[in-house]
């Protein structure tokens, strides 16, 4: 970043800061509008502030320039850090300067006053994000300044300069700001990209990383790997870690800012990555994302979206259970189990004139609601998933009632065909699970899934699941 601005701002920048009177202070802080708490030193805002500080006309104005600015919040935003490159000629500037962005989605262009060269890796950021299908091109995402009339006035031409470490903390803000996450203003992060070899050092870190600690309080700040001892080095306190060398071509940018993107619970993509290793952590991902969202709606989603075709896919790679046209199952709170249930005995493809899959939905009245509910959603999409489901609300209170009502309902529901049948014992009250058992037609399939529970969300650990499953005539002598 270098400091080319008018002559009159530029004569009071240049003034030596052991020399600097108060009104020369606030001079320059009034000439730079609302980049001054940005761009000037704090010993200078402090010093204009005080030259203003018995006026009350310039109140509003000079209370900002007592504190540090606050990095912007809210989905899109980000930050940049730059070093001045005339930071020795313009003593009255930082040595490092922020300057606090956002992005907005469905924009023409970038905003005009925004400095040529960071418009540039702007453009870079979306290019790349949409190679890796991170973004579309129908997205319009586009680069502006956190809040309006940042960059009015004349000290936007201070900020003109060259802006290669930006496409870190841009791109992470984009990625942020497509997954629906919000940044955290204790984690920066800095950083050049090449198309061939990914992430690339920078200069300037003990700059950056100083204006980060000592001024802003951040706790975490990621560097390019080659950079990392470096900056360990000079880390002021902060605990210092890295972005990512590629590995494979093309490099991929989630990748390199994958321990970045974490911290974040960013929406992992929908589809799983072929590699075993990338697999994993993309479960894990999948898994904190999962078990972190505030909102049962939005997390129910993602559940259905991502996470459970995998789980289904993995399952019936491990532990196939017979695949059949009919599914009784008993329905319980866990909104998750049916469909579970449902991907483990269902084709993954169909042929026309296939049958479609029956599927019966036991409830009592307490879960009566919530059958309605399920029942719903798979006739909704009866064609996409090919099934059909109906409800049945058992009234025994016993075990030798429950046992009979459940006998005669799958005997009707079977059609004479038990072998066609999978009985799911998954959910539900142990004595219903055991009378349903007890009730299950010679010939037909039993299964049972398992996994691990997240008491603090209430909500099943993805990817702990197992199944165990049985033919009714090969126990039942």
């Amino acid at each position: 970043m270098n400091a080319e601005c008018d002559d009159e701002l530029a004569t009071l920048l240049e003034t030596p800061l052991a020399s600097l009177r108060p009104r020369q202070a606030f001079l320059a802080a009034r000439r730079l509008g609302l980049l001054a708490s940005w761009l000037l030193r704090p010993e200078v805002l402090r010093k204009a502030a005080d030259y203003a500080a018995d006026d009350e006309t310039w109140s509003d104005i000079v209370a900002p320039w007592r504190g540090i600015p606050p990095l912007p919040q809210g989905l899109g935003a980000c930050w940049v850090v730059a070093v001045h490159e005339q930071r020795r000629q313009r003593p009255l500037l930082r040595d490092a300067a922020v300057l606090p962005l956002r992005w907005a989605r469905d924009q023409q262009s970038h905003h005009p006053r925004l400095p040529a060269d960071l418009r540039r890796v702007a453009d870079q950021v979306v290019d790349v994000l949409a190679r890796h299908d991170e973004v579309t091109a129908a997205d319009a995402w586009k680069l502006f300044p956190a809040s309006d009339g940042l960059l009015d006035g004349p000290g936007q031409p201070c900020l003109e300069g060259k802006y290669p470490s930006a496409w870190a903390p841009l791109a992470a803000g984009l990625l942020l700001a497509a997954g629906h996450g919000k940044p955290d203003p204790t984690v920066w992060a800095t950083g050049a990209w090449d198309l061939e070899h990914g992430i690339q050092p920078i200069d300037g870190l003990k700059q950056k990383l100083a204006i980060a600690a000592d001024e802003f309080g951040a706790k975490t700040f990621y560097v390019p790997e080659q950079n990392l001892g470096d900056a360990k080095r000079v880390s002021l306190g902060i605990d210092v870690r890295a972005i990512a060398v590629a590995t494979r071509r093309p490099p991929s940018p989630r990748d390199a800012l994958r321990d970045y993107l974490v911290r974040f619970r960013l929406r992992p993509t929908s589809r799983p990555p072929e590699e075993l290793g990338e697999r994993v952590q993309w479960e894990k991902e999948c898994s904190a994302y999962f078990l972190s969202r505030p909102d049962e709606g939005e997390a129910r989603a993602f559940y259905f979206d991502t996470i459970l075709p995998e789980v289904r896919r993995s399952l019936s790679a491990k532990s196939p259970v017979p695949q059949v046209t009919r599914l009784a199952t008993i329905v319980s709170k866990g909104y998750w189990l049916v469909d579970l249930a449902l991907g483990l005995v269902r084709p993954l493809h169909f042929q026309p004139g296939d049958p479609l899959m029956e599927v019966l939905l036991l409830h009592d009245a307490e879960m009566e609601s919530t059958a309605k509910d399920i029942q719903s959603r798979i006739n909704a999409q009866s064609e996409m998933h090919h099934s059909k489901a109906t409800c049945y609300k058992f009234k025994g209170a016993t075990f030798a009632a429950l046992n009979e009502e459940f006998r005669d309902c799958l005997r009707g529901f079977c059609g004479g065909a038990p072998y066609q049948l999978a009985i799911d014992l998954t959910a539900g009250r142990r004595n219903l699970n055991l009378a349903l058992h007890a009730a299950a037609p010679r010939g037909c399939h039993v299964f049972v899934c398992q996994g691990d529970f997240d008491r603090e969300s209430g909500r099943p650990k993805p990817f702990t699941e197992d199944v165990d499953s049985w033919n009714v005539g090969d126990h039942s002598g």
